[in-house]
């Protein structure tokens, strides 16, 4: 898992520490760190430029002349891009930056150049030789990064230009299996601030909006309660599915993720800020627009999201809608029902399930995922709503034309209740071998956002 701390940022005041620093402090405190990595490293070098002129080689069909301004000069660069055009705005790898060439390889370091008898000092990259295909993909071969469409100034370093310029702490998933509020970046937020002894900013997320107008039908059905605790959805209308903004894509790589499109781009971003896995389907593919939650009763075939073919073997719990399968509950959606680039209404699902079903089905399938893997560690079933209407906001957001377009269903057979625990000083100081002060005890509970006294030598935590 990987932890942005732009992303901490936003809801933390850091202390004035290095990466390194802080992943020891984490180290130290929470989970282990396997390592840090500063992303505007292999960037160096790299500046947003404007193509001033171009013009065709006189020895080459396939390469241009190109002149290229970067605030602090003008340079000559010779250029094999299919695309490269006046006036377009480039990532510009100056002599001495790093590059792969035609994106196969290790790096080289750029050198002045005679390409035909011209010179040329530097490249015109593409997203392949910055290691940025994932991000920036290019429809064809030799095609360069086109900068035009984004907010840059020319002569920025690009790392900062794309806002790329994050450091990533790598986390060891092994060193928190036992804790799945770390599953999340907002979990992981909560203890950099108790670590720190500084503010966690809420995540202001409201509710549903109600829907307005003519609804569409939706019934949930949910016919194992104790494997499916509590089952959420809602349909959304005039959805447009399509490329994620740019902050999106960005933010999502930091955290690990790959864009897909907007759609599964935000349930991804809900599930790695809150840990709650989503699902959503397209819903003119449910038969019956209903959604029934129960156990598989023989062994079926099902096709997956990631193109695979899978026997599911009886008593497997499983999502359905009036007719087939449409999802493995808790670990991948089917084919039959994804989102596609056609789909206008979507029904948008939180769930929460058993622990030890999805990790049972998991290992007979062979098929582990990032929902299978959160799942496993018992969520909390509080998670469902928050996520739900976290992510209507911010598919509104991307796209305010979309509309709720059905109540909120909201099969709820979690308990809900808070749990308490009474420890003795005696005992924890004697399991810490250490006379912990009291106070101290009760402010890091607290920090935590636990409830938390101590009264006659008790300590009793909520």
């Amino acid at each position: 898992m990987q932890l942005s701390r732009n992303w901490l940022a936003q809801y933390v005041k850091l202390p004035d520490v290095s990466a390194k620093e802080m992943g020891l402090a984490i180290t130290t405190a929470t989970v282990e760190i396997e390592e840090v990595l500063d992303q505007a490293v292999d960037l160096s070098g790299i500046v947003v430029g404007r193509v001033v002129d171009v013009v065709k080689h006189p020895k080459a069909d396939r390469l241009w002349i190109c002149r290229v301004d970067i605030k602090t000069e003008e340079l000559q660069v010779i250029c094999g891009g299919i695309n490269v055009t006046k006036g377009m705005l480039v990532a510009l790898a100056k002599v001495g930056s790093k590059v792969k060439w035609h994106g196969k390889g290790e790096p080289i370091t750029l050198e002045k150049a005679k390409i035909r008898g011209a010179d040329s000092n530097g490249m015109i990259a593409s997203s392949v030789e910055l290691g940025l295909e994932r991000l920036l993909p290019a429809a064809e071969e030799r095609e360069i990064i086109d900068l035009t469409p984004y907010q840059v100034r020319v002569g920025d370093p690009l790392s900062k230009a794309l806002g790329l310029d994050d450091t990533i702490f790598v986390i060891d998933n092994k060193s928190m299996t036992h804790r799945p509020d770390l599953w999340a970046q907002y979990g992981l937020a909560r203890e950099v601030a108790a670590i720190y002894n500084t503010k966690l900013k809420p995540l202001k997320i409201g509710s549903v909006p109600a829907a307005k107008g003519e609804t569409k039908k939706l019934t949930v059905e949910v016919r194992d309660t104790a494997l499916c605790p509590r089952y959420a959805a809602v349909v959304l209308d005039n959805v447009t599915v399509g490329p994620s903004p740019w902050w999106l894509k960005r933010e999502l790589n930091a955290m690990g993720i790959n864009s897909i499109n907007s759609v599964v781009d935000v349930t991804n971003y809900v599930m790695a800020t809150l840990g709650q896995p989503m699902h959503a389907f397209d819903y003119t593919a449910l038969a019956d627009q209903k959604i029934i939650v129960e156990k598989n009763g023989a062994p079926a075939s099902l096709t997956v999201l990631n193109g695979k073919g899978y026997t599911v073997p009886a008593e497997t719990l499983m999502i359905k809608d009036g007719k087939k399968s449409v999802a493995i509950a808790g670990i991948m959606g089917a084919l039959n029902s994804h989102v596609t680039q056609a789909t206008k209404t979507i029904v948008l699902e939180a769930a929460n399930f058993s622990a030890v079903s999805v990790r049972r089905s998991s290992m007979a399938l062979g098929l582990r995922t990032d929902a299978s893997a959160r799942f496993e560690k018992r969520i909390d079933p509080a998670l469902v709503s928050k996520a739900l209407a976290y992510a209507v906001e911010l598919l509104v957001k991307l796209d305010p034309r979309i509309t709720v377009a059905s109540q909120v269903v909201d099969v709820n057979h979690a308990s809900g209740a808070t749990t308490t625990v009474s420890v003795d000083k005696k005992f924890l100081d004697a399991r810490l071998g250490k006379a912990l002060d009291p106070k101290e005890v009760v402010a890091i509970l607290k920090r935590l956002e636990f409830g938390a006294r101590f009264k006659k030598n008790i300590y009793t935590i909520t």
